[in-house]
């Protein structure tokens, strides 16, 4: 008892609501301790700078990868962000991480489908997310160099699944994974 919480929350906007969540809460205590590798990508400084749309700081795209592109690619993306220098309040920086986590997960499951980008919605696309979970595993500041790698292992019945890390410290071999995260998103053409 007593180290774990969960808080029922409802975003309402003009009475209606727009957004549930389920948050868990749990104390920081010590235990078992092992992570997964992170992908062996080159650092923030070799990586591409690029615009993510909607994520407001420094982004760095490995190899690349741009999300708008219509040409067919492997359903995966990574990046490097880290946004201008922020409070030391740790909330700041998981809010911030939540809306970066929720951002590139359509787009990079449009990849394997010719013609198709993130670039397509509205116009072409009714896309939508329905559900993203994240998972703060150890502290981190955003306004360090973070890795986000993600894959959409699946898009069938017009949704799409992804999955993501994100590793702290500015290479691969030396990264701390922080978090995870996973999501289903409506992808209906129209």
């Amino acid at each position: 008892g007593r180290s774990f919480a969960t808080r029922w929350i409802v975003a309402t906007q003009n009475d209606r609501p727009v957004l549930t969540a389920l948050v868990s809460l749990h104390i920081e205590e010590t235990g078992l301790s092992h992570q997964t590798d992170a992908p062996d990508v080159a650092g923030p400084d070799a990586a591409v700078a690029t615009d993510l749309d909607m994520i407001p700081w420094e982004t760095r795209v490995v190899d690349g990868v741009d999300l708008a592109d219509r040409e067919v690619g492997p359903a995966r993306l990574a990046f490097w962000m880290r946004a201008p220098t922020l409070p030391v309040d740790p909330m700041v920086h998981q809010a911030l991480l939540a809306h970066a986590t929720d951002l590139t997960l359509i787009g990079t499951a449009l990849r394997p489908h010719a013609g198709l980008s993130q670039a397509d919605s509205p116009e072409h696309l009714a896309t939508a997310v329905t559900t993203h979970t994240l998972w703060f595993h150890r502290p981190f500041r955003i306004d360090d160099w973070l890795l986000v790698a993600q894959e959409s292992p699946c898009a069938a019945g017009a949704r799409g699944f992804g999955l993501g890390h994100v590793f702290s410290g500015e290479s691969a071999k030396h990264a701390t994974l922080v978090a995870s995260f996973a999501q289903e998103s409506l992808i209906r053409q129209r």
